[in-house]
């Protein structure tokens, strides 16, 4: 389970692991799309094989670059 908290970033619960990613620090502009945007983050990670902490700070940075413009897209096309 991963249940996002805003500026406190995600939450994460799995089968043995239960931890906390933090929120990257940044100007936020509009939230708009930040929790899908952190989901699309974590999913893209973890079919990639990565483990779940990775996962949760993949997140994080795809919706911290989300939330620093305006309409939901993220400023960079390199994440």
């Amino acid at each position: 389970m991963v249940v996002t908290q805003g500026e406190r970033g995600v939450l994460v619960h799995s089968a043995g692991e239960h931890f906390t990613a933090p929120a990257r620090q940044v100007v936020v502009r509009d939230t708009t799309g930040a929790g899908d945007a952190m989901a699309a983050g974590f999913l893209l990670s973890l079919t990639r094989g990565s483990p779940l902490r990775a996962c949760a700070d993949y997140g994080c940075k795809v919706a911290a670059e989300t939330v620093q413009v305006l309409g939901g897209l993220p400023a960079n096309d390199n994440l």
